[in-house]
């Protein structure tokens, strides 16, 4: 996710897991499995972990945008991250 870049703007970011669904026998992702490299006004979300399939999880990634000290704006991506029953 990619932020402004004005001289006087500040920008934070968030990650959470929204939801997983996955069948039994079949370990769910977690927080962990994902990371959030926030820089300046710039963020990026990795993949830390192989998940085992099949499953689908949702991360939502929240940017607030602040200018001259006050809140200014937010956005908001939804991620949704589906891994298949089979190896290719």
């Amino acid at each position: 996710m990619h932020g402004p870049s004005w001289r006087d703007s500040v920008v934070s970011f968030e990650m959470r897991l929204v939801d997983v669904q996955a069948p039994n026998g079949v370990k769910p992702a977690d927080l962990t499995c994902f990371d959030m490299r926030p820089s300046a006004n710039v963020c990026v979300v990795s993949l830390l972990c192989a998940l085992g399939g099949p499953q689908v999880a949702e991360l939502e990634l929240a940017m607030s945008l602040y200018q001259r000290g006050q809140f200014a704006g937010s956005a908001l991506a939804r991620l949704v991250v589906i891994v298949s029953e089979y190896e290719f």
